[in-house]
């Protein structure tokens, strides 16, 4: 991969961070199909590892002076996976807005409320 250009290396990176949205969105959507329970306990356990790890970055400043503003870049990025993944409208941000989003997932609900705190901070 190094002999790619800095431009190339970019739509290396959209394309796969694109792919995998398409992939996790997908699963999720199967998973819920097929066992609902069981796909609420996994997906709520993946997404809040998620959470977790972007809670951390900006909690300890991990990436630097600039940690609070790439932990949000982050988690919008992130959110926007779970959005799709739940069928839930990119403007649900809120925290008010997220208590009445129509989805039972809590990891979702407490990433939206997270980066909306962050966002206000």
């Amino acid at each position: 991969m190094t002999d790619l250009s800095a431009d190339d290396k970019n739509a290396l990176n959209e394309l796969a961070f694109y792919m995998l949205k398409e992939a996790y969105t997908a699963s999720v959507q199967a998973f819920v199909r097929s066992d609902a329970e069981a796909a609420r306990k996994l997906i709520d356990g993946v997404e809040t590892i998620l959470t977790a790890a972007v809670q951390a970055m900006h909690s300890a400043e991990t990436e630097g002076p600039r940690s609070r503003e790439i932990a949000l870049a982050l988690g919008s990025k992130l959110m926007g996976v779970f959005e799709s993944a739940h069928h839930l409208p990119a403007v649900v941000r809120t925290p008010e807005a997220v208590a009445s989003a129509p989805t039972d997932l809590l990891a979702g609900r407490q990433a939206f409320a997270f980066f909306a705190t962050l966002k206000a901070a």
